[in-house]
């Protein structure tokens, strides 16, 4: 087996790429997909109502007063991209 530091890394991942994390309930290493992570895992660190990473950035996108504030989008390449309008 090999060890972690010894599997290559994939630069932009796509959303039905798999991760590995570890079942505690289960006791067992379990795969799982990117947007399942995105989609249904709650953070509770997230000052937002939904604890999602998507529905978070959706809630912050929806609640921006006055046409100021941050938006979210994921930009060509996958990434996140974060934009400051403070109405000037």
């Amino acid at each position: 087996m090999a060890k972690w530091s010894e599997y290559k890394l994939k630069e932009i991942p796509a959303s039905e790429d798999e991760l590995m994390s570890y079942d505690i309930d289960g006791k067992a290493n379990k795969r799982t997909t990117i947007d399942k992570v995105a989609n249904n895992t709650a953070f509770s660190g997230l000052k937002t109502a939904n604890k999602t990473l998507v529905g978070g950035i959706n809630e912050v996108n929806e609640e921006k007063a006055n046409g100021k504030g941050i938006s979210f989008s994921i930009n060509e390449l996958g990434g996140l991209r974060v934009t400051y309008d403070d109405g000037k």
